[in-house]
């Protein structure tokens, strides 16, 4: 974003939480070349450069919208029969933003806000509630075809980015994005501080619900990413470009108790027919702060160019890892061996690690053009 890696803190420039809005981008860029010295990763990698506003005042509104009105179903008797009971009804499913952008002070002070929210809530095909969850007395599933299984999600993106053009030569950007998520929903109809309270004829445990009963679900996530940058750039002269910035990603994410989960009951496995029930899954909190420094000195001479510059990337990385106290495995298999197979485990009560890391290095990159056609040959010297 902007020159500055928003990838998560494992594996740097890899997987992210964070949803960059490209809809609202003044500019992309792919870099086919790989291997570039202000990169973390080789390889291709995309650049996002968010909109700054100007001196008219411009905005855009966008919606989009689809539910059970919108949709077919070819549900009959013979798929009934053969064990489908719910087809995969689209609830909600929408997609909602709107932007703004103009001067604070005309030639000096710039403002560019959007905002969006977007989400789907689908069902699960023959997913329902365990009928025996809570008793601690069952130790079986037995679906509850009255209490459905769905696949709920949402995200709240607020994001807005002031520049300043301090002086004909120095230029200063500040960028803020607060994305709230809620993946899936509580346990229970009534849960304080949920992002999302269950219904009181459907749950919501997400893509896995198909194998997995709502009572040991752990894709709950309530939690935010929030990225902060602030950027500087000084056209010293025509041929010399000074360049700085510093972002800071907060991510918080994992597989998470959801609010009135059944914490204190020993999870089943059933091998055939396969099915997680009756306690909670393994589920973890985990905390991360990646951030980054770069700064860099382009010189241009019309068919040469020289960039030598310094990245700086570090990381707090928090874990919490837990687990109900017992996992039982249980596989049927009376029709070949006679008799159940059980598999009762302790397993980990609790796991909480910290991690604090960082790289750097210095980058030279020579670049000449070879024809006007713009083919390019360039290296890169990394130390």
């Amino acid at each position: 974003m902007d020159g500055l890696n928003v990838g998560a803190a494992f594996n740097g420039g890899g997987v992210s939480g964070y949803i960059m809005d490209t809809a609202n981008a003044q500019e992309i860029q792919l870099n086919l070349s790989g291997g570039l010295g202000e990169a973390e990763k080789g390889g291709i990698y995309m650049n996002i450069v968010p909109k700054t506003g100007g001196n008219t005042f411009k905005g855009q509104l966008f919606g989009a919208g689809a539910g059970s009105w919108s949709q077919g179903s070819n549900l009959d008797a013979a798929l009934i029969a053969d064990g489908l009971g719910n087809p995969p009804t689209i609830h909600h499913n929408w997609d909602a933003s709107g932007s703004l952008g103009g001067p604070i002070k005309k030639d000096k002070l710039w403002f560019f806000a959007n905002v969006r929210s977007f989400g789907s809530a689908q069902d699960i095909p023959g997913s329902y509630a365990n009928a025996n969850a809570g008793d601690p007395n069952a130790w079986t599933y037995v679906p509850n075809t009255a209490i459905t299984n769905r696949n709920a999600t949402s995200t709240d993106v607020y994001a807005g980015r002031v520049t300043w053009q301090a002086t004909p030569r120095n230029k200063f950007g500040v960028y803020v994005d607060h994305q709230a998520n809620c993946s899936q929903a509580s346990y229970l109809t009534s849960s304080e501080g949920a992002c999302r309270a269950a219904g009181s004829d459907w749950l919501a445990t997400g893509s896995f619900g198909a194998l997995q009963a709502p009572e040991a679900f752990t894709t709950y996530s309530p939690k935010p990413q929030d990225v902060r940058q602030v950027t500087w750039s000084s056209t010293v002269t025509s041929k010399l470009l000074l360049e700085a910035g510093f972002s800071s990603y907060v991510s918080r994410w994992g597989w998470m108790a959801p609010p009135g989960a059944l914490t204190n009951f020993t999870q089943v496995t059933q091998l055939a027919p396969f099915m997680v029930f009756r306690g909670l899954d393994d589920y973890f909190n985990n905390y991360q702060s990646p951030d980054v420094w770069r700064a860099s000195v382009s010189y241009v001479t019309g068919a040469h160019s020289m960039k030598f510059g310094y990245p700086l990337y570090g990381a707090r990385v928090n874990t919490v890892d837990l687990r109900a106290a017992k996992v039982l495995n249980f596989g049927r298999y009376k029709a070949t061996v006679g008799a159940d197979l059980y598999n009762l485990f302790n397993a980990n009560t609790g796991l909480t690690f910290n991690q604090n890391y960082g790289t750097g290095s210095n980058y030279l990159v020579p670049m000449t053009i070879l024809t006007p056609r713009f083919v390019r040959i360039n290296a890169t010297i990394d130390f």
